[in-house]
């Protein structure tokens, strides 16, 4: 019976949250049974599922689909609610897309994997390897790649070969060679050992061994830390997607980075014949076969892969970073685009309470929108200035007029001040919102944008993680455990913080009033 973790996520007074509200086991699989599941959890807890702007999920099939799927019957309960498949796992499909072919590709992370396995099967292997790669008493580990673990194939390549740019300084295939040549040399061995060893070294000596690696150390340079950031908490969706940009925007930039990659242009459309032993058709340089072959290939299916699959939703998206402070000020009405928050206006049309002085058609709520973006984004200068800030900036402003010569950088310093705040993201407009209560009448409909926007979910990496969790409270001494009583213990470990808030004496009471035994004991 399948585990699972239900998280949701929301706003208050500024602040990004992700809760654990439920952990279920599910005996319908089906989009239906998986929509069941959400709304019995998200009743117990007593919110209203009609006010969901979106999902996040691994993108399996029963999840996303127009027709029958989790998506479609969430849907049908929340009109305005947007499917978000989960970041980490499109990046994850990205790489692993990259990962399977060419041919050399494949073989080369099986040669890694079959390397580690080699060593992790024998203790006498180990041992050798142990003695050694132990450097400054630190025991380094080869990493197997595993399908599941996100972070494997990068990690893997690390340890072996070091980081980019850098192959000897703290690669680990110097000693890995010559472990493996002892292993070839020691009599007393298995002859099938001693040849597998001798296999290893030859594979990795070769130059195509190091060209791959080369390659993608140089991939994950660019997708590792957005791998890393995606994984990490309290993310908004913009910044995500920017991340994405960027990344993308790099690997077009190595897509084509080999020398003489455009004597591929070069090649006749047509061939003349049908012999394929042609000495015209055949590539006998090997750095141009490698190039067309292997980099060519699996960087057009890096770009091309995560063009298809980040595409989604990009028109709300786009409405988004408009509200961005890094694309503020607004300087005429005019420079906000007649096309933008078309898509964002028909999401907050079902979150806008219906008035009869204001019309809530979506090319109303758009123009209310873009007004008042433009007002906020030329006031956001002023605004996100606190008082003392503006004192310091008037007394400033004195000094400076009686001594011309005052240095003009103690204004910068001062004017710029962070006040434990960046003043330049997304959480930042929403708090000065809330606290200067500029949302009852000033910028009603930007509040609730910002808003939308924050509790938007990203990825669902938290979900992930719980089963981290699980794997070490079901353990094989409590295989018995009743559900119940798993997702009591899944909530007080994850949602640790919140325990610890709690006062025992209440606990203590409210234990008491379940029976007249522990009112003796405990009252």
């Amino acid at each position: 019976m399948d585990q699972y973790s239900i998280f949701i996520r929301y706003v208050v007074d500024g602040m990004i949250h992700e809760r654990l509200i439920s952990v279920k086991s599910c005996i319908d699989s089906t989009g239906k049974g998986m929509m069941n599941l959400l709304k019995k959890a998200v009743d117990t807890v007593g919110l209203d599922i009609t006010h969901c702007i979106g999902n996040a999920t691994d993108g399996a099939a029963n999840m996303r689909g127009a027709y029958n799927r989790f998506t479609s019957w969430l849907s049908e309960e929340a009109p305005g609610q947007v499917h978000v498949w989960c970041y980490s796992h499109v990046l994850n499909l990205v790489i692993s897309d990259a990962t399977k072919s060419p041919i050399a590709v494949a073989n080369f992370f099986y040669l890694i994997h079959s390397c580690a396995v080699f060593f992790k099967e024998s203790y006498q292997r180990m041992n050798l390897w142990k003695e050694l790669s132990e450097k400054d008493n630190i025991h380094k580990r080869l990493q197997a790649i595993c399908e599941t673990r996100w972070t494997a194939k990068e990690t893997a390549i690390k340890r072996l070969f070091g980081t980019y740019n850098s192959l000897d300084d703290n690669g680990m295939l110097s000693d890995l060679l010559l472990v493996l040549t002892k292993i070839v040399q020691n009599p007393n061995l298995n002859p099938d050992v001693r040849s597998k060893a001798s296999n290893f070294i030859s594979s990795f000596i070769k130059y195509e061994t190091i060209l791959v690696a080369h390659m993608y150390m140089k991939i994950f340079q660019i997708t590792g830390p957005l791998s890393r950031y995606l994984q990490s908490n309290k993310l908004d969706l913009l910044k995500c997607q920017q991340m994405v940009t960027s990344a993308l925007e790099n690997l077009k930039g190595i897509q084509r980075g080999v020398e003489n990659v455009k004597e591929k242009k070069e090649w006749p459309k047509k061939k003349k014949t049908f012999n394929y032993e042609n000495e015209e058709d055949l590539i006998t340089i090997p750095e141009k076969k490698f190039t067309i072959e292997v980099l060519n290939t699996v960087l057009d299916t890096v770009v091309n892969s995560m063009n298809t699959r980040f595409v989604k939703n990009n028109s709300l998206y786009f409405d988004l970073s408009l509200l961005c402070p890094k694309n503020f000020p607004f300087n005429n009405l005019k420079d906000i685009p007649e096309s933008a928050f078309l898509t964002l206006a028909t999401k907050l049309k079902l979150f806008i309470p219906f008035n009869d002085n204001k019309e809530n058609n979506v090319p109303d709520i758009r123009n209310r929108l873009s007004e008042e973006l433009w007002n906020f984004s030329n006031s956001w200068k002023y605004l996100k200035n606190s008082l003392e800030e503006e004192y310091d900036k008037i007394t400033l402003n004195k000094t400076i007029s009686e001594d011309q010569d005052e240095d003009e950088e103690n204004y910068e310093n001062l004017s710029t001040l962070c006040n434990l705040t960046c003043k330049s993201c997304l959480i930042c407009c929403y708090r000065l919102l809330v606290k200067y209560n500029l949302f009852s009448s000033a910028y009603s409909l930007l509040t609730l944008a910002y808003k939308y926007l924050l509790t938007l979910p990203v990825t669902q990496v938290s979900c992930e993680r719980s089963f981290s969790t699980l794997k070490y409270l079901k353990n094989r001494l409590r295989n018995s455990m009743a559900n119940e009583k798993l997702e009591s213990f899944m909530l007080m470990s994850i949602e640790k913080s919140i325990l610890l808030e709690l006062d025992n004496d209440t606990i203590i009471n409210e234990l008491g009033t379940k029976s007249d035994l522990l009112s003796k004991l405990l009252l």
